[in-house]
């Protein structure tokens, strides 16, 4: 395997190579000289200048005889560690100008215990880190703005500096919450040593307090979320815009958030079952979040949020009827409902959820709730005092009025003709009721139904008021192969990202790569995703699948008369296929496809995906 030869990605004019921000100068110094191989390879792909250190001693000669603008260091290294190297730099430094330091480590525990990490270092890549972190980590450097305004930065970064990005800019330093260490007073006595942050003691409305912003940069993981004061529903929404932390199961130490906590330590602690309950709901979701793919991990869109939290949760997403909620539901998420019900309709549409009827409100037209109050009205005037009386018919002279009308003390007379009524069926009889209102006094054999919102105090017309179908929803197959799969298995990724592919085919994509643009040779890659896998896994069973997805990959293979080399994957397979036209191979892949699968006797369902050299990105 070839680790010194470098990523040459190809585009359609071979004159320039393919940028991204800018080209940055970038030093790694790292004991492991596969990382060190792997993110020199990538980084110099997207056009940065990459040196390379195998000490702390190479580290600081290379620092102190070129100008770098980021040097990711190793926290423990030879000769010299990461903070050493640093302070003697910034001993010796004579022009003015230091790089961005950055600690690369899997030690970050012991890295914050050092009183001059903070200083020394305003960036941690916690190992094992995703590359695509070392990526946004460069490009972010480039953007900040000119040289010397980054090496101003970089100079005086504080932790405070670097945690901003955690809170909102009209936010003052001091309106922050104090973290509470590890060890926290407030435990639940139920609670096992779980690493959890706490509202209202880690973060708030302003956002998560300085030493827990600090954690988070530097990759710390947490276990659970614990809510250890009332709270409502948009006082988690932090938690849905920073990394995973949305992903952790919600923990309700007061008894009050309802159906949104993923378990109750008040119910827990009633129970006598001791830890297990939370021990296991803690197992649960670790376990499903190891299943969740990197695309999703890394989205910003809240839609992907949802259905990877919706996959942690029994893959399905089921509303009960609540009193409490303005929508007359909640959801088992910690986000308003209607925000739930907004993303979980945009993903019904796409095919990811699949939903069925629970129940029908009435709604408010002006402010949406469905807490009303439905009631018999006045069909002239709308008032709800209503007195319901019979209707009495006199014979002999035909009057009809209701039953107060004819009443004098005991006794009925009728106010027409003054005549005593003493027999019914004989005299006069009941044909019906009448409704009198008591607001207007008009008489009527019919009412109207009318809603008054108990939110806002909106009236509006039975006849007219909206009504909302809301509804269950359930991951489609779709959706699981995209949860577990990434973009690929729903056919919307349209490049390839050589920081999620395995280090064997990037090396090969990489030999490829740069025989096409020194000699010209073209070539191609078939990526193979299983969109239906766990559908055809259920009914067959995982054996059957995964030999017949072996024989496919055979007769696939096989069925190109170029040198092909398989790289099997657990969710993507990828087929590099040297000295090939990508738009010839497109014109008989699905043929190639149908004819690979004729002599399977489970079909597999693949779904390709072919990437050409332009299409290939870092």
């Amino acid at each position: 395997m070839c680790m010194g030869c470098i990523l040459v990605l190809p585009v359609s004019d071979k004159s320039s190579r393919t940028r991204h921000v800018g080209q940055a100068k970038v030093l790694i110094a790292e004991d492991s000289a596969v990382t060190q191989d792997i993110l020199k390879m990538l980084l110099e792909a997207r056009g940065h200048e990459v040196r390379v250190a195998h000490d702390g001693g190479q580290a600081l000669k290379l620092l102190t005889s070129s100008s770098f603008d980021i040097a990711i260091l190793d926290f423990h290294m030879p000769i010299l560690n990461g903070i050493d190297v640093v302070r003697e730099f910034m001993a010796r430094d004579v022009r003015g100008h230091a790089p961005l330091f950055v600690a690369m480590t899997a030690d970050v525990e012991g890295l914050n215990a050092n009183e001059d990490c903070a200083t020394t270092f305003p960036k941690i890549l916690a190992k094992p880190f995703e590359f695509n972190d070392v990526f946004d980590l460069v490009d972010s450097c480039l953007i900040a703005g000119d040289e010397d305004h980054e090496a101003e930065e970089a100079e005086n970064a504080s932790a405070a500096d670097v945690i901003s990005i955690f809170r909102p800019d009209n936010t003052a330093e001091g309106t922050w919450p104090v973290v509470v260490p590890d060890n926290k007073a407030s435990r639940h006595p139920a609670l096992p040593d779980i690493r959890y942050l706490a509202w209202p003691d880690d973060f708030g409305p302003h956002g998560f307090a300085p030493a827990v912003s600090r954690q988070l940069i530097s990759g710390r993981k947490y276990d659970a979320i614990v809510i250890t004061e009332t709270c409502e529903f948009s006082d988690l929404e932090l938690l849905w815009r920073t990394g995973e932390l949305c992903l952790l199961p919600v923990l309700d130490q007061t008894g009050t958030f309802g159906p949104k906590a993923d378990l109750n330590l008040m119910q827990v602690s009633g129970s006598g079952a001791g830890q297990e309950p939370i021990v296991r709901c803690i197992d649960d979701f670790s376990f499903n979040r190891l299943k969740i793919h990197s695309d999703l991990i890394r989205s910003k869109d809240p839609a992907d949020k949802l259905i990877a939290r919706i996959y942690l949760r029994d893959r399905k997403l089921s509303p009960v009827h609540h009193g409490d909620s303005l929508l007359g539901l909640v959801h088992a998420i910690a986000l308003p409902d209607n925000k739930v019900i907004e993303l979980a309709e945009e993903l019904a549409r796409n095919g990811l959820l699949e939903r069925s009827f629970f129940d029908r409100f009435h709604s408010c037209p002006a402010c949406q709730s469905s807490r009303l109050n439905a009631r018999e009205e006045c069909i002239h005037c709308r008032s709800g005092h209503l007195e319901d009386s019979s209707l009495i018919h006199h014979f002999s002279c035909a009057h009809q009025a209701p039953e107060e009308a004819f009443k004098q003390g005991a006794d009925l007379v009728c106010p027409k003709c003054a005549h005593e009524l003493r027999h019914f069926g004989i005299e006069y009889d009941k044909p019906g009721n009448v409704i009198t209102c008591g607001s207007c006094k008009k008489a009527s054999s019919d009412v109207a139904i009318g809603f008054t919102c108990l939110d806002c105090m909106t009236h509006a017309d039975g006849d007219v008021i909206e009504t909302v179908d809301r509804h269950h929803y359930r991951m489609s197959e779709k959706g699981i192969a995209y949860v577990e799969q990434g973009q690929m298995a729903i056919g919307v990724q349209t490049n390839l990202r050589f920081a999620d592919l395995p280090l064997p085919l990037i090396v090969d994509i990489n030999k490829a790569a740069r025989t096409y643009n020194e000699d010209d040779i073209p070539f191609a890659v078939l990526s193979i995703s299983y969109p239906l896998r766990h559908k055809l896994t259920a009914e067959h069973g995982a054996r059957d699948f995964h030999l017949a997805r072996s024989q496919f990959l055979r007769e696939l293979r096989d069925d190109f008369e170029h040198h092909t080399k398989l790289h099997a994957g657990a969710d993507v397979d990828h087929i590099v296929i040297f000295d090939a036209v990508p738009d010839a191979l497109r014109q008989t892949l699905s043929e190639r496809i149908s004819t690979a699968q004729m002599t399977l006797k489970r079909k597999v369902m693949p779904a390709p995906a072919l990437f050409g050299p332009s299409d290939l990105s870092g």
